[in-house]
């Protein structure tokens, strides 16, 4: 979603001719995963990761980790640090 469609789109292509103008150039978008560009075809150069650390039991040092892409099962990583 977007505010303003046609400012949006400038700024995507801005990103792809500096992107194309080296093949070891990344994209780093700030909200998901690096990217890098082949040709005309966005590479993903990086895993998806995205995660939320929450404190929910009355023991302040245990930690849950909730993973929000789907691929693990919340993990509590108290005992790992």
């Amino acid at each position: 979603m977007t505010l303003d469609a046609a400012a949006s789109r400038a700024s995507i292509q801005r990103l792809r001719a500096l992107a194309a103008t080296d093949p070891s150039n990344v994209i780093v978008c700030g909200h998901d995963r690096h990217l890098g560009l082949d040709g005309d075809k966005v590479l993903y150069l990086s895993e998806l990761r995205a995660t939320v650390s929450a404190r929910v039991s009355s023991e302040f040092e245990r930690e849950m980790v909730i993973d929000l892409t789907g691929t693990k099962r919340p993990a509590d990583v108290s005992a790992a640090r």
